[in-house]
């Protein structure tokens, strides 16, 4: 390095001292301040959404988009209401908002999120540890995107035009929908406290928006007297619910038993959002209330799904019906293979072994098998006579 003069030389000096002790000086500061705060300040530059924040108003001009603020439920139910529902979603698509239940619920109780997630808050926080209805359907609402714990919301609630109380600002946007759901049978439907046989009745019900949450949307089964095994309910139990809003919509089966006293307690619950059910013959697996599976628990039901101007609804066929379709099929399973040869005159079966009309309707793969192998033991055990009795021709 040339310089003019000796102090311009000693300035230059200071200045690549400067250069080198600082920086050493700052990074020894952000390595005492990591220990104190147990936090590397590289993942603590990532946190830019998330920023802790006062509750924003809902008229504020300018949002902040990376701020977070939280709310008390009853906070959240006055901005979630009919007048100000509107503008809490609009504040939702900029911002992020949770919420968490109110101090005065000593009990863990939990409140109704399906107000907040309708008007776009992201993060709903709940007493995990009360096994309610309002912790079923959260369970329920998670199903959704593999279980990951995200959900994508729709996107008409980023449409100027949608209002989550009004059912009309969905025209042209969502296309409503009837649901047909039949409660054909139950199986090894239990009780969790107490002895004795279950008498289980079936609850169907809808939640989601304001305008399907209603009372007409319950539906229940007649109660199968002490019949927890394997309950009935077949035509009797058809219900058909209108769907304005299919893409909030949640469908909950609530199982509960009859006591002496006629007071219903809790059996089992099974709760999925309506994008996810398949039509057809399905197999409900019911759940307790911590939606912890209950083992060869389960309801058979038929679902059919229909557009709002397809008000007409196929009557599900009969089970009976399918196996007569496919008993054919069946039984060429059943027959023996080729190398296999029976005698062509086939003698004909006994009395006993003859079986009416009636038992031909609800033949089934194990009788089928039943009665195939005992023909087989029959035309044995006549061979085996035969080779034994003694021959009558004379040398």
């Amino acid at each position: 390095m040339a310089c003019n003069s000796a102090d311009e030389l000693q300035s230059w000096l200071r200045v690549l001292r400067d250069s080198v002790r600082i920086p050493h000086a700052a990074r020894r500061e952000v390595m005492k301040l990591e220990r104190k705060t147990k936090c590397a300040r590289e993942l603590s530059g990532l946190i830019v959404y998330c920023v802790a924040t006062k509750p924003f108003y809902i008229n504020d001009p300018k949002p902040d988009f990376h701020c977070m603020a939280s709310f008390t439920e009853l906070v959240a139910a006055k901005y979630a209401d009919i007048d100000h529902a509107s503008q809490f979603l609009k504040c939702n698509n900029t911002r992020f908002s949770r919420i968490y239940p109110d101090k005065k619920r000593f009990d863990s109780s939990n409140y109704d999120p399906t107000d907040t997630w309708n008007c776009g808050c992201q993060m709903v926080s709940l007493n995990y540890q009360t096994d309610d209805n309002w912790m079923q359907i959260n369970q329920g609402k998670f199903l959704q995107n593999k279980r990951t714990g995200y959900v994508l919301q729709p996107n008409f609630m980023r449409s100027e035009k949608y209002h989550p109380h009004k059912a009309e600002t969905l025209a042209g946007i969502v296309e409503a929908l009837y649901m047909s759901v039949t409660i054909i049978a139950g199986r090894n439907i239990v009780r969790t406290r107490g002895r004795g046989i279950a008498s289980p009745f079936v609850e169907v019900e809808l939640t989601g928006a304001s305008y399907d949450s209603n009372k007409d949307q319950k539906a229940r089964t007649p109660t199968a007297q002490d019949n927890g095994l394997n309950p009935r309910w077949h035509d009797s139990s058809t219900f058909v619910f209108g769907i304005k809003n299919p893409d909030l919509a949640l469908i909950r089966f609530v199982v509960q038993d009859v006591d002496v006293w006629g007071d219903p307690s809790f059996l089992g619950q099974a709760t999925f959002p309506i994008r996810c059910l398949r039509t057809g013959y399905r197999s409900v697996p019911l759940k307790n209330g911590w939606s912890e599976d209950l083992e060869l628990s389960s309801l058979l039901v038929y679902i059919q799904m229909r557009a709002r101007k397809e008000s007409t609804f196929v009557q599900y066929p009969p089970l009976q019906e399918i196996l007569e379709v496919h008993q054919d099929t069946v039984l060429d399973q059943l027959r023996p293979t080729q190398s296999l040869t029976l005698p062509e005159a086939v003698p004909a079966p006994e009395k006993s072994m003859r079986h009416s009309q009636s038992d031909e309707l609800v033949s089934s793969p194990i009788k089928s098998r039943f009665l195939f192998t005992r023909r087989l033991s029959e035309l044995s055990s006549r061979r085996k006579s035969d080779r034994d009795a003694p021959s009558t021709e004379t040398s």
